[in-house]
C-alpha cells in the first residue's frame, strides 16, 4: 500500500512545518527548528512527582499540540512522542506497559483518530514497552476545556472502565494535564484492576484557563494547581 499522499509529500519536503508554518517539514515530521526546540524541552521538561511532561501549554509547544491534536498533523507524534521518550528515559521510569486516555468513539470518528492512542503507541515503540488499552470511556462527557475544576471531576466521575487487568508500574498517556481530574479518574480505576503504581506521561500541562488566548513566549501566567499524590513515585520498575 502506498503511503498517503501528506506523508509523500512530507518525505519530499513540500509541505510547510505544521508548528511554525514557515519553514519545509520533512520526514521528521516538522522543520529542523521545531524539531530542534522540542529536543530542549525533552532536555528540561516539567519533573513532577508522578509526572513527565514536556512544558506548560503556552507558545510554542501550545502550537505544536493544537497543530497535532486539531490540525490533523499526525507526522508530528514521531518527534513528540521522541522528546516525551527523552523525558521519560531521563527520570529513570521503567513502567511494564504503557495505556491512554481514550477517546469516546463519537468524538473520535469526529476528529478521525485518537491523539492519546496514537502517542501512546508511539511512546511504546520508542521505549521498548508493550502498549495496551486498559481503558473504555462508557459516556460522552462535555469537553474538559469548556468547564471549571469542580465541574471537570464531576464531569468524569464513573466515566472509565477498565478493559483487562493491570499488572505492575503502568504509564498512562495523554496530551495535556489540566486539572487532573481525567487523568486522575483514570488512575483510580487502573489501580482497582490491580496497577501497582501509575504514572502519568503528558505533552503539556494546562494554565489556569484553557480557553484564554496563549501568552507569548517567556511571559508569567497563573498554572494550574497540580492534582498529583504526594506518594507518587519518582523512580520505579514496574
Amino acid at each position: 500500500m502506498l503511503p498517503r499522499l501528506p506523508d509523500r509529500l512530507a518525505a519530499a519536503g513540500l509541505l510547510l512545518c505544521p508548528v511554525c508554518r514557515s519553514d519545509w517539514s520533512g520526514r521528521d515530521g516538522c522543520c529542523a527548528g521545531c524539531l530542534e526546540r522540542l529536543r530542549e524541552l525533552a532536555a528540561s521538561g516539567l519533573e513532577l512527582p508522578g509526572l513527565a511532561a514536556l512544558g506548560y501549554y503556552r507558545g510554542f509547544l501550545a502550537r505544536a499540540v493544537r497543530a497535532y491534536k486539531y490540525g490533523q498533523a499526525r507526522r508530528l507524534v514521531r518527534p513528540l512522542a521522541t522528546a516525551l521518550a527523552t523525558l521519560v528515559t531521563r527520570r529513570g521510569w521503567r513502567p511494564r506497559l504503557l495505556t491512554h486516555v481514550p477517546l469516546h468513539p463519537n468524538r473520535r470518528r469526529r476528529r478521525g483518530f485518537d491523539q492519546a492512542a496514537l502517542l501512546a503507541g508511539t511512546l511504546a515503540e520508542l521505549l521498548g514497552v508493550p502498549w495496551r488499552p486498559l481503558l473504555d470511556r462508557v459516556r460522552a462527557t462535555p469537553q474538559q476545556a469548556r468547564l471549571s475544576a469542580v465541574s471537570r471531576r464531576r464531569n468524569v466521575s464513573g466515566v472509565f472502565r477498565p478493559l483487562a487487568p493491570a499488572r505492575g508500574t503502568v504509564l498512562l498517556v495523554d496530551d495535556v494535564f489540566t486539572t487532573g481530574a481525567t487523568l486522575g479518574e483514570c488512575r483510580e480505576v487502573l489501580e482497582a484492576a490491580g496497577a501497582s503504581a501509575v504514572l502519568l506521561g503528558t505533552l503539556a500541562v494546562a494554565g489556569q484557563n484553557p480557553r484564554s488566548a496563549e501568552p507569548p513566549d517567556g511571559q508569567k501566567e497563573t498554572m494550574t494547581p497540580l492534582v498529583i499524590p504526594s506518594n507518587a513515585p519518582t523512580r520505579t520498575w514496574g
